[in-house]
Formats: C-alpha cells, sequence, structure tokens
C-alpha cells in the first residue's frame, strides 16, 4: 500500500467517524455529561456512510461533504451558544488506566501485523464480505444483476460498502480497506464498553471488563479477518448501551432511542443474525411501551431511527431481488423440528464451543465469573427497564439462533462447526456490558437504580 493510498483511507475513515460524532453529539440531550458520542462515532459514521454509498454511489463525495459540514456546523453553533459539557468522571490516569492504554496499544499493533500478513482475510471475506465489495465498486450500475450471482447473495451490504467506499477514496483496490474497517470497529466496541461502564459504575469495573474483551483472543482473530461478526457485535453493544442510557440518563427525552433505532437497523444491515435482532429488540421495545415504561414519543424516535435502514434491507431483499441460498421445505422443517437427535448434537455443541470460547489459554468466562463472584449483583438492576430489554435481546437472539440451527437445511454437524463459534462473539461484548452494569458499583457516586414510567 503506497502512502497516498493509505493517507486517502484514512482521510475516508475520518470523514466515517467526523459524521458519526456530530451527528451522535447533536442527538445527545444536553446537561447529560458523557464521552459515549465519542466512542461510538465510528458506529454511527460507519452506518450512515454505508447507506450513503448505496443509496447515492456516484455523488457519495458531495453527499458525505455535505452532510459533514452541514453537521459540523450544526454541532459548532451549539457548542457556542451553549456551555459546554464536560464530563462527569475524570479519567485519571492511574496504574490500571495506563495498563488498559498499553493493551490497547499492544492490540492495535497486533491487529495491523496481522491484517498486513493477510491482507485479504480469511475464507469468508474472501467468498462474501470482499467479493461483494469488488462488485459494488466495480460494476457501476450493473452491480444489482451480477451480485445476484454470488456467494451468499442476500447478506447485508454494510461491510462491503464500506470496503468499497475506501477504495473509491484511495481511487484503487487494495486488499487491506476491510482490515482497516475491521480494526477500527474491534476498538470501537471495546472504547463502547469502557466508556459506558466508566461513566455509569467506576473506572476499575470499566478497565477490568474492557480487558475481558481486548484479551478475547478469537474476538480479535475475527475482526482483523475481515468478517461482519464483530462489525455486528459493535451494533448490538450500541444498541444495549443506548437503550440503557436512555433509560438512567434521560428517560424523558427520546433522542438516544433514535440512535438505538439506528443501530438495530444497521445491525440488521451488516448481517442475517441482525435482522432477528431487528426483530426481536422491537418487540421489546413495543412491550415497553405496552406497560407504559416509554412513551409514545420514545417509541416513535425508535421507530424512526430505524426506517432508513430498515426499508434499504427491504429494497435489497425484496427489489433487487436477492433470494437466499438456504431453501425451507415445509415437510423437511417439520422433520428436523420432530428429530430429538438435532436438540442433542445443538446442546452438545454449544457446551464444547462455551467451554473452548475465547482461544486463550483461559476461558475469558472465568475471569467474568470471578469478577461477578468478588462484586456481588446488585439486584436492583431486575427493575432497571433498559437493562431488561438489552438482557431480553440478547438472550432471545440466542434462542432464535438455536431454533435456526433446528431447521436448518444443511448439515447440521457443519452448519455448527462453521458458526456456532462466531455467532457467540456477536453477543460477547453486550454480555460483558450486561454482566458489568448489574455487578455492584466500588464508586461512592454509583448512580442510584430507579424504575422509570413515562407517558404522554
Amino acid at each position: 500500500m503506497s502512502e497516498a493510498v493509505l493517507l486517502l483511507s484514512l482521510l475516508g475513515l475520518f470523514v466515517t467517524v467526523a459524521i458519526g460524532y456530530f451527528f451522535t453529539a447533536l442527538l445527545w440531550p444536553r446537561g447529560i455529561d458523557s464521552s459515549l458520542p465519542f466512542a461510538i462515532a465510528p458506529a454511527i459514521g460507519a452506518g450512515l456512510s454505508s447507506l450513503i454509498f448505496f443509496l447515492f454511489r456516484r455523488p457519495m463525495f458531495t453527499v458525505e461533504a455535505a452532510l459533514a459540514v452541514s453537521l459540523g456546523a450544526a454541532w459548532l453553533y451549539r457548542r457556542l451558544v451553549s456551555n459546554p459539557i464536560k464530563s462527569g468522571q475524570r479519567w485519571s490516569m492511574s496504574f490500571l488506566a495506563l495498563f488498559l492504554a498499553a493493551v490497547v496499544g499492544i492490540v492495535f499493533a497486533g491487529l495491523t501485523v496481522r491484517v498486513n500478513r493477510m491482507p485479504h482475510g480469511y475464507w469468508d471475506a474472501l467468498a462474501v464480505w470482499n467479493s461483494h465489495a469488488r462488485y459494488l465498486f466495480r460494476d457501476g450500475t450493473s452491480w444489482q444483476e451480477h451480485i445476484r450471482n454470488t456467494f451468499h447473495p442476500g447478506y447485508g451490504l454494510l461491510v462491503p460498502s464500506m470496503t468499497a467506499r475506501l477504495w473509491r477514496y484511495a481511487g484503487e483496490e487494495f486488499p487491506d480497506a476491510g482490515g482497516l474497517v475491521g480494526i477500527l470497529l474491534t476498538l470501537t466496541s471495546a472504547a463502547i464498553l469502557i466508556t459506558t461502564l466508566w461513566e455509569l459504575r467506576d473506572y476499575r469495573l470499566a478497565v477490568i471488563v474492557g480487558l475481558i474483551l481486548l484479551t478475547t483472543s478469537s474476538y480479535l482473530e475475527v475482526g482483523a479477518a475481515q468478517y461482519a461478526d464483530v462489525p455486528l457485535a459493535v451494533y448490538f453493544l450500541s444498541t444495549v448501551a443506548l437503550v440503557y442510557f436512555h433509560f438512567e440518563k434521560a428517560p424523558d427525552r427520546s433522542t438516544l432511542l433514535l440512535l438505538a433505532g439506528l443501530t438495530t437497523g444497521c445491525a440488521g444491515w451488516t448481517k442475517n443474525e441482525g435482522i432477528l435482532f431487528i426483530f426481536v429488540t422491537t418487540l421489546l421495545i413495543l412491550g415497553t411501551w405496552m406497560m407504559r415504561r416509554l412513551s409514545l414519543r420514545a417509541l416513535a424516535m425508535f421507530l424512526t431511527g430505524m426506517a432508513l435502514p430498515l426499508m434499504v434491507i427491504l429494497f435489497f431483499k425484496y427489489v433487487i431481488t436477492v433470494e437466499s441460498d438456504a431453501i425451507f421445505l415445509y415437510g423437511d422443517v417439520i422433520g428436523r423440528i420432530k428429530n430429538p437427535n438435532r436438540y442433542v448434537m445443538i446442546l452438545q455443541s454449544t457446551w464444547s464451543a462455551v467451554w473452548s470460547f475465547g482461544a486463550w489459554v483461559i476461558n475469558p468466562m472465568i475471569p467474568l465469573f470471578l469478577l461477578v463472584l468478588l462484586r456481588g449483583i446488585d439486584r436492583r438492576i431486575l427493575h432497571h427497564a433498559g437493562w431488561l430489554i438489552g438482557a431480553s435481546a440478547i438472550l432471545l437472539s440466542l434462542a432464535g439462533y438455536y431454533a435456526i440451527y433446528v431447521i436448518s437445511p444443511y448439515d447440521l454437524r457443519w452448519h455448527l462447526n462453521s458458526s456456532l463459534g462466531r455467532l457467540l462473539l456477536q453477543l460477547w461484548p453486550s454480555v460483558l456490558l450486561l454482566v458489568g452494569l448489574a455487578a455492584r458499583s466500588l464508586a461512592s457516586e454509583a448512580l442510584p437504580l430507579k424504575k422509570h414510567a413515562t407517558g404522554d
């Protein structure tokens, strides 16, 4: 990769992060101290940049520039007419914080080396994500016809469009583009996790939980492999964090749920498992509204945020007529549901995957279990609507994965061996956040947990 290509690619990533930050900061409720807009900016920006690439393609640069300038001007005006909000948490340079910074540096260097050694990524990156990116980059308006003949043509285009977008910035194809996106979003997941726990609990808990994620070897490996599983995990995590922030910090305001709707929709635009996440999260938000723990305005804002990515998903799958390669015949499905051996095989494979999870000298669930054992669980969390929505969304997604395996038309053993580990990685950052939020805080200024009931 030449210096010019690298600089132009970094410019593309900078524009993505800038759009994401300005958009998030403008929607962040006034008077609420937070560093989360900085942490979540790459995820929001990647979603918006991907949608712009898909919808506009040729005038992509014009649309991105106009959006970045208008959002930046609005953000600057807001800063000038109001007193800047400073974070209520002091990021003191304790030993743990310094150690965390060192680990982040080591992880960044390791991911960079891995991408440099395998610039095209692993098998799925070659067969699906980078392959689709080449159709988007090379074929102009004819990509819609040609992509139908590819491997898994119905998969969402967020990751391929981000890769193709960097090629547009660089003016040429270069194999490391997907790796740059993977590194950015891998570190973004750690930033969201650490920032959320740092602000809502205490810095020791945030650093420890963040280190568990950053030392989960298989998670880092998949992030550098240019797969879509880590980007999907980032959108799951973003939604869980934003929904919790809404109920904890701003239950009377609803802009955080607009952001949560956007990240939920982007999950579906990333991979098919994200469509299941859209379904279960929407049902949970609707149920919370029906229980009068969420206002009608907040519900409308969540659905509004999800509307654009959802419309793009429907257009891609049903107007461009990209069909799934999985065939489900009624008689075959009933036969699989009635076969008890499939249930046993799935449970055995799940236990094996959990036991070997992380691909490191110790299972990362062990330090997580020890953390909970030492800290204890704050039982008040069971009454927190934001935590309950996040936990239920993850559990229902896991149940959905189980059901899909039961009716899968593929050889079940092959299907489990090829995908189960990565499915668990998709949920791992959100599990870490939910456990961290449930653990007792040692900080004297920890926020109280309250039930929130709002209505219009």
